[in-house]
């Protein structure tokens, strides 16, 4: 089984992980799909199995509380924004 490091980005055009701050673009890094992937949504940043049978995710490490899910985040969200 391969195991891939998973990173978050905070923002899809960030260059950097929002964890361990490894560098997510391709400069400077031959094959870096190979040993790195990454994801933006929270709810995706968690070991498991990929979307081949012999890959492995498993993520850098732990994501800092202002990225931690909150339960109907999204929806207090949209209200918010709906009242004003």
């Amino acid at each position: 089984m391969t195991e891939v490091v998973l990173h978050f980005k905070a923002q899809i055009t960030s260059r950097e992980c929002a964890v361990c701050g490894t560098r997510l673009d391709r400069s400077d890094r031959d094959h870096w799909w190979l040993r790195n992937t990454w994801t933006s949504a929270v709810q995706d940043y968690h070991e498991g199995g990929g979307c081949l049978p012999t890959d492995w995710f498993r993520p850098c490490g732990r994501l800092p509380s202002e990225y931690s899910e909150t339960p109907n985040a999204e929806a207090s969200g949209a209200a918010k924004s709906a009242a004003f």
